[in-house]
């Protein structure tokens, strides 16, 4: 939702585990933002197979550091389930807010574990977007009212990193959404996203030696 200049973003993830593996996978779970945006009512809930459940707050997760580039941090907030088994539910729910428009915003559809169903519901509220979808099946877009949507996307594979592996947005399914004006050239409208990463990039991003000895060694 975009509101006096302020965008807003509701999330929730409802996670059925099935197997030891899936307890793995979700353990790892992390609520990840970048520091020039807030996180705020970061609740979780944990439904035991016996029907029995437990709440959790934002105190309950501890937050870590993933990395640092160009002054801005990448932090990660977890939540330690020691009693998660197979057949358990797990619930999460928080809010993200930034400054600004959903300006080339990417929001990740595929995940470490199977996504049964993804939700992305967006308010409009009469300024344009423009939104599409990348290494996914053909999304399903209904209108909810004149101003609310909602885009829906079924059954995707879990998604697996590799080593030196391309990068996600070349592999992994996600939705591109940028509030403004809508762009009837498609191509254009890619030149501008070019443009736009190729300056943030510049700007903001710097090769370190792994990097360096990798692109080294291809070359050769």
């Amino acid at each position: 939702v975009f509101y006096n200049n302020t965008t807003s973003k509701d999330c929730y993830r409802c996670i059925k585990v099935n197997t030891l593996r899936g307890v793995e996978l979700v353990q790892k779970f992390a609520v990840e933002n970048v520091d020039y945006t807030t996180i705020g009512k970061l609740t979780a809930r944990l439904t035991k197979s016996n029907g029995t459940s437990v709440e959790f707050s934002k105190k309950d997760f501890f937050e870590t550091t993933l990395v640092k580039v160009g002054g801005a941090k990448w932090i990660a907030r977890r939540l330690i389930l020691s009693s998660l088994a197979p057949g358990d539910i797990v619930e999460f729910k928080w809010e993200e807010h930034w400054d600004g428009w959903a300006w080339f915003q990417f929001v990740f559809c595929q995940e470490s574990l199977p996504v049964r169903k993804f939700q992305l519901f967006f308010d409009i509220s009469g300024i344009a977007i423009n939104f599409a979808w990348y290494h996914t099946p053909t999304a399903d877009i209904k209108k909810i009212d004149q101003h609310q949507s909602v885009l829906t996307i079924k059954n995707l594979p879990a998604f697996e990193a590799e080593p030196d592996m391309p990068p996600e947005l070349d592999t992994r399914g996600y939705i591109l959404i940028a509030y403004g004006e809508v762009e009837n050239n498609q191509s254009m409208g890619w030149l501008k996203k070019a443009a736009w990463l190729m300056y943030y990039a510049k700007d903001h991003a710097t090769p370190n030696s792994q990097i360096r000895t990798l692109a080294d060694s291809l070359r050769n």
